[in-house]
């Protein structure tokens, strides 16, 4: 862990985690157009 985290909450890091995975599902769906809202809601229509 880096210096700025080691005194971090949990809820910081989650919060944390949770903006990277936005960032990569973001960049990994950019080339189809979508941005992770999008992706997260037809993922979710596709499962039905």
């Amino acid at each position: 862990m880096s210096k700025a985290s080691e005194g971090a909450t949990p809820g910081f890091l989650v919060w944390r985690l949770s903006m990277k995975w936005r960032v990569a599902v973001d960049r990994a769906v950019a080339p189809l157009g979508l941005t992770h809202a999008q992706y997260s809601l037809v993922a979710s229509l596709y499962g039905m």
